[in-house]
């Protein structure tokens, strides 16, 4: 055994695994798990771990290596409307529409799923290499990108989309509900904005801006709700992206926790908005990252025989990505007033967190300038959704 033993991790659901895995029967010789360290964001998820090790079959041995990740059941989050509902991922693999996705993308293949005692399910998975571990350049964004326009454009041009109980199917509209929660009576308050970092490193009319977009979520979502529909992964970002180096036409996905039916150019505005959320940018970056993305996810639609009207994915894009700003604004917020509190009752100047809030400043003006095209986009005559 190994010090695996405290997980509870069994030999035969193991080798099982690994059997899978290598496409024929194994005998295992040693195994051993060690933690994924990733950022606890979703509360649904209970671990990840990379298990490992060497198997034998008649007189060679085989190294191996797998992913085992494990979901928790999470009251709040019980409810299959819910965008965040623990089991959707068990779900799609248990259904096979992860088997069955179009070329341009794939998920980990499912070897195993591990009902246990405590209501967890561990899901045992294929481990996927990117082909850049490290930071993407602007060329693999625009790979990532034309590869989302590719999966979403096949549904454009006549192929079924799923159809399971489980996917989301509003998942816009449940997060920003769900992030409506924290957008306390502070961030409106002309006395807020007042807060010297606020004022020194943000547009005059930030407050103005968000409060439109807070008037404008529904009718912004709804709009969302009437484009094209899609099958969306719904959390594309770097860490669920792998560009495998055997085939420059596709890309691996992992985390498929949020899939489901949304509009086009909805998953490409998610997929930008988390990039900036997690990458200090400046606006000539961003710009540039935004052009290629949109015209990467163009191409891939075209590629795939979509001929619409552009004004349509522009409208899904921005829309998707300004709606990120019902979380951002009200992190800056606390932020700032944090930082100015701490300030005042004598503590220095805490550089860290300065920079976090330059940087949310820079994020909150991208996105509320997108919400300002998407309202344009929407009150525009021409647009036909």
């Amino acid at each position: 055994m190994s010090r695996g033993d405290e997980l509870d991790f069994n030999d035969k659901v193991i080798e099982n695994s690994v059997c899978k895995l290598l496409g024929h029967d194994v005998q295992l010789i040693d195994w051993e798990p060690s933690p994924i360290h990733w950022s606890p964001s979703n509360e649904v998820t209970d671990g990840l771990w990379q298990m490992s090790g060497t198997a034998s079959r008649g007189a060679g041995s085989i190294s191996w290596s797998m992913v085992i990740k494990t979901v928790k059941p999470v009251k709040s989050h019980s409810d299959a409307s819910h965008y965040n509902y623990w089991k959707r991922e068990v779900l799609a693999y248990q259904s096979g529409v992860t088997d069955c996705l179009p070329d341009s993308v794939r998920a980990p293949r499912c070897l195993m799923l591990e009902e246990r005692p405590e209501g967890t399910v561990r899901l045992w998975l294929e481990r996927i290499v990117d082909v850049s571990p490290g930071s993407w350049s602007m060329t693999h964004y625009a790979r990532a990108a034309r590869a989302l326009g590719r999966f979403n454009g096949v549904y454009l041009s006549g192929r079924p989309l799923p159809d399971y109980a489980s996917l989301s199917r509003s998942w816009m509209r449940s997060w920003v509900t769900e992030c409506m929660k924290y957008v306390g009576k502070a961030c409106l308050e002309l006395d807020t904005w007042g807060n010297p970092y606020l004022r020194a490193l943000t547009h005059a009319k930030t407050r103005q801006r968000f409060e439109r977009l807070l008037h404008q979520r529904d009718h912004l979502i709804t709009t969302l709700e009437c484009l094209p529909r899609v099958f969306c992964h719904n959390d594309a970002w770097r860490p669920n992206l792998f560009l495998p180096e055997t085939d420059a036409r596709q890309m691996a996905m992992i985390d498929w926790a949020f899939c489901g039916i949304g509009g086009v150019g909805e998953e490409l505005g998610r997929f930008f908005g988390l990039t900036l959320h997690v990458n200090d940018m400046t606006q000539t970056d961003a710009t540039s990252l935004m052009d290629t993305l949109f015209e990467s996810y163009l191409d891939g639609l075209t590629y795939e025989g979509w001929h619409g009207d552009s004004r349509v994915v522009r409208f899904g894009f921005a829309a998707s990505a300004a709606l990120r700003a019902v979380m951002v604004i009200p992190r800056l917020v606390n932020l700032a007033v944090n930082l100015n509190a701490a300030v005042v009752s004598g503590h220095e100047n805490d550089n860290q967190q300065l920079q976090k809030i330059v940087g949310f400043a820079n994020i909150a003006g991208i996105l509320l300038d997108l919400a300002d095209e998407a309202y344009s986009l929407s009150d525009s005559d021409r647009l036909r959704v």
